[in-house]
């Protein structure tokens, strides 16, 4: 199992609705043609047990992330996808929510804790 993590858009001006989440509500889990849908799936429920601020983003097939190289490594590997709304992306002044930091490690803590099995 491998837990890629990274920034995606967040929503503004701009920015298509579908491609991007809201910054401060939490960290993001992303479904994918390239993420176990088991897996992510199991996160998903397990943030919604615990209470833990979270959003959906879905990509229709690849993530621009390195998600796609791990998930095919040798035997292929059991991939998600976690991350944070990141405002003005590629520009001097980029801005994430410490909310959306605090989420992304709770869901993180709560991962690592969880027996491989039951993943």
């Amino acid at each position: 199992i491998a837990i890629i993590t990274d920034v995606g858009f967040a929503r503004a001006e701009g920015i298509e609705v579908a491609d991007s989440v809201l910054l401060g509500e939490g960290a993001y889990i992303d479904f994918s043609a390239c993420t176990d849908i088991m897996l992510t799936r199991k996160i998903v429920a397990m943030c919604k047990e615990r209470g833990i601020c979270h959003q959906v983003l879905c990509e229709p097939s690849r993530t621009h992330t390195n998600n796609e190289a791990v998930s095919i490594a040798g035997a292929g590997v059991r991939t998600a996808l976690l991350g944070v709304a990141l405002d003005g992306m590629h520009t001097p002044s980029e801005i994430v929510s410490l909310d959306d930091i605090k989420s992304l490690s709770s869901i993180l803590l709560e991962i690592a804790y969880t027996p491989k099995e039951q993943l």
